[in-house]
């Protein structure tokens, strides 16, 4: 019994011989968060699969966000080959930051053969591309990389609100036993028999 109630998890749909000789293991990274047919992360507690949850809706919406954020930087170095050195010469601390915007991709100087001004770009390989077509490109990226983040938090808004419906309606509580009660004055009000009682 001592050992049951200190090594094992409380499990009350799945057959404890699969938590034997687990004492003291890890859990390795591909053990799901939700299983019905092995050990997972939600046996350890609803907070750590909501928390391996989050992570896990977070780590898919960041790796959408770099994908979609790849082309911007590839477009900037393409159009500005110097833009990183040009960025950390514009100085300060947050001078490398400049790289991730669209001012990147402008020429530092009008003597670079490089870059774009107000009107083309002049890319490495010669050719000539409309200023407003990149900078179009990387601003409705940009957009759709904002779009990703914000849609992650709803989902993962509803997906919580779900867990949690489930959660209550599974766990027992006070509430859902009914009560008899008799003998009650006739000028009580709800509220007070309510107050008396909570």
């Amino acid at each position: 019994k001592d050992h049951r109630a200190g090594s094992m998890p409380l499990v009350p749909h799945k057959e404890l011989k699969e938590y034997l000789q687990r004492e003291g293991r890890r859990y390795s990274l591909g053990t799901p968060v939700y299983a019905d047919d092995r050990p997972s992360l939600a046996d350890l507690g609803v907070g750590i699969a909501l928390y391996f949850e989050l992570l896990r809706t977070l780590g898919w919406a960041m790796v959408a966000m770099f994908l979609l954020g790849l082309p911007s930087l590839i477009i900037t170095f393409a159009a500005n080959p110097d833009a990183a050195a040009d960025a950390v010469k514009a100085g300060g601390p947050l001078g490398v930051l400049r790289v991730f915007t669209v001012s990147a991709m402008f020429k530092s100087s009008s003597a670079s053969p490089y870059g774009c001004d107000s009107r083309v770009c002049t890319m490495r390989s010669g050719e000539e591309v409309p200023t407003q077509v990149l900078a179009s490109v990387i601003v409705y990226l940009d957009l759709v990389y904002s779009a990703v983040f914000l849609l992650a938090i709803p989902l993962l808004h509803d997906r919580f609100a779900s867990r949690a419906a489930a959660i209550d309606m599974a766990a027992t509580t006070a509430a859902d036993f009914a009560v008899a009660v008799w003998g009650v004055p006739p000028d009580v009000t709800e509220d007070a028999l309510r107050a008396h009682f909570d």
